[in-house]
């Protein structure tokens, strides 16, 4: 059950590449804070870094085990500037923190396209995408 007193976490790629104005499938998620699992990082150039955020899945498999896999998590991967993922952990964790008043519970951590369809939306600064992986369920 979803507590009502909880923040959420919204994630929304680019608009799907045959239209520049439709969300594709799996393309935007959202997440209650107590689904959220961790950070880790793969390095991926000299100027950017993948800021992984895991999440417990939307979808659940039919066949759930006991052991989990990498397969058993939805991945939100962020580009974020080198050297920069403390940045981005602290400013998500500020976000965490502020009253829910502030922003009623919604955070936004990526919105590739903005909320009005043209600009860009980041928790911060050196988050540059989002790419959304929302695990299928068997």
């Amino acid at each position: 059950m979803i507590d009502i007193h909880e923040k959420f976490f919204y994630f929304q790629e680019t608009f799907s590449a045959d239209t520049a104005s439709t969300i594709g499938s799996g393309d935007v998620a959202m997440y209650p804070v107590s689904s959220f699992l961790g950070f880790d990082t793969v390095d991926t150039s000299d100027s950017t870094v993948v800021l992984n955020m895991r999440f417990k899945p939307l979808l659940r498999s039919v066949n759930d085990t006991a052991s989990a896999t990498s397969d058993d998590v939805d991945l939100m991967a962020l580009t974020v500037t080198a050297n920069k993922q403390k940045d981005v952990i602290k400013a998500i964790t500020d976000k965490l923190n502020e009253p829910l008043s502030r922003d009623s519970g919604f955070i936004v951590i990526a919105d590739n396209e903005g909320a009005d369809g043209s600009s860009s939306e980041y928790v911060s600064e050196h988050v540059t995408s989002v790419v959304v992986t929302i695990r299928a369920a068997s």
